[in-house]
């Protein structure tokens, strides 16, 4: 099998009365020519039984179109259209579900292009989805916390037995190192390289007087001889008043933002062959207004200002995007599976429409405004959709949402907005189980306990150690003068 031989397919057969009908079209796929996607659920394989999973078939590779099989007795597939990503990747977001804990369901996904749809890529790693009911999913979470546990008491072990082991090699290191000996080297090192604080003082000042008169000499120079110039005049702000984003109909001011003394101002839309507007300044001002009474279509645009001074004209502002509404119907924002989510979870919001849209744009309202733009995905309704990921979702402020439809080749023309559509976090999470923080912490203190008795038995039974020490002490055994007081020779 090769790609030539690729295809969809139709047979007949020839009887004494004639020709038969063709038969159903059999679409003979090859895969493996391109690279395999990845596959992933979002936010886990692990679902609650009777919910909803997004699986994300993604890929570097550029295709236009990802294909999503289900193995097993009924063997299914789903084909969507890709969405290029603003760090290049490519992916689709599959809606599956309800899951439910009957048969197996393995997934996998593959890439193609829209000219040759029957030459698919390798397949993806297969994905399992798990589906729990309420008592399955509570014998997951103990399991998984006693694992944890485990793992966090087995860690703890380890760390004591690491450092019973450094201890007793320090009292093996003590107990031979009593007399005199190498164990003295350092303090004579020590006292050999002692500089009296004075002499610091004054090496310091002698290393440090040439370079700062070097750089204090320099810096005067440096500036006693550089003129101060006079550069351009500095580019002006544009900025649009209620906003840039503005329904069809309502009337919009650019406003452009120049240096005391302007004299002229100019606002340029890009595409056009001069200037869209000019200001004289009768006075010499700092800034000029452009009033659109009513917008339309044909004001849509990228607009930038520029004004000119006694020194000449300025340099170019940033562009301005100003974008009108309302000029298609409005899509539909809906949630996967529902506008209510758990603290901490993420969520799939969906953005369709009839309309045949090239690209659906996501907008937060609020405190914290962002905006998100996907390529559109067409099913085989004939709908058009885009899946957006959001989250973690979290109590601390309200989550507004809208949606807006578009076309690529008029990206600033929007379409109505969807209905506001708020994402609702459950209530507080339950009062936590104090059950397992104590039977861990009385396990972290009992295994505490047994080492500090192992350690505690270790030093009063080792010759040289604690009842060694003060039979020595009580004898009236003396070290040698040298080694009474080390730190003595110091003071001298």
């Amino acid at each position: 099998m090769t790609e030539s031989y690729a295809g969809s397919y139709v047979c007949l057969y020839r009887s004494p009365a004639g020709w038969s009908e063709q038969s159903d079209p059999l679409e003979l796929v090859v895969t493996g020519f391109y690279s395999r996607p990845s596959l992933s659920a979002l936010p886990s394989p692990v679902v609650a039984s009777g919910g909803n999973v997004t699986l994300r078939c993604g890929s570097g590779q550029g295709f236009q179109m990802f294909v999503l099989t289900k193995e097993g007795e009924h063997n299914s597939s789903w084909t969507l259209g890709s969405q290029r990503l603003p760090d290049g990747q490519y992916q689709a977001l599959f809606a599956v579900g309800p899951v439910t804990p009957g048969p197996r369901r393995l997934f996998r996904c593959y890439g193609c292009y829209r000219n040759r749809p029957q030459v698919w890529s390798f397949p993806s790693e297969p994905l399992e989805l798990l589906a729990l009911g309420s008592q399955d999913l509570s014998w997951y979470l103990s399991v998984l916390v006693g694992v944890s546990v485990i793992s966090v008491l087995l860690l703890l072990l380890l760390l004591l037995l690491f450092l019973l082991l450094l201890f007793l090699l320090r009292s093996r290191r003590l107990s031979t190192g009593s007399g005199p000996g190498p164990a003295e080297e350092p303090r004579a090192l020590q006292k050999s390289t002692l500089v009296p604080p004075s002499a610091q003082q004054a090496s310091g000042e002698d290393a440090m007087s040439p370079s700062l008169t070097a750089l204090l000499c320099l810096g005067l120079s440096v500036g006693a001889g550089t003129p101060e110039q006079a550069g351009p005049l500095p580019k002006p702000t544009l900025w649009a008043e209620p906003g840039s984003v503005m329904p069809c109909g309502s009337p919009v001011t650019l406003w452009c933002q120049g240096a005391p003394g302007a004299q002229e101002f100019r606002l340029y839309r890009e595409g056009s062959s001069g200037s869209w507007d000019r200001q004289i300044s009768l006075t010499p001002g700092a800034k000029a207004q452009f009033l659109i009474p009513r917008m339309t279509e044909d004001h849509a645009g990228r607009y930038l200002c520029l004004y000119r001074g006694p020194a000449g004209w300025s340099k170019d502002s940033d562009f301005l995007e100003l974008v009108v509404t309302g000029s298609y119907p409005r899509p539909i924002l809906s949630a996967l599976p529902s506008p209510v989510v758990a603290s901490g979870w993420n969520m799939t919001l969906c953005c369709g429409s009839g309309q045949g849209f090239d690209s659906f744009l996501l907008t937060e309202e609020g405190e914290h405004k962002s905006s998100w733009t996907l390529g559109s995905q067409r099913l085989p309704d004939g709908q058009f959709q885009a899946l957006f990921a959001v989250g973690p979702v979290t109590p601390s402020h309200r989550r507004l949402f809208r949606c807006y439809g578009y076309y690529r080749n008029r990206s600033l023309v929007w379409s109505q907005p969807s209905e506001s559509l708020e994402l609702l976090v459950s209530g507080r999470p339950r009062p936590p189980d104090y059950t397992l923080g104590n039977l861990l912490r009385l396990g972290v203190a009992a295994v505490v306990l047994g080492v500090l008795g192992l350690l505690l038995l270790e030093a009063l039974h080792r010759p040289g150690g604690l009842r060694a020490q003060r039979e020595e002490d009580a004898g009236g055994n003396k070290a040698p003068s040298g080694a009474e007081d080390p730190d003595r020779t110091l003071c001298q």
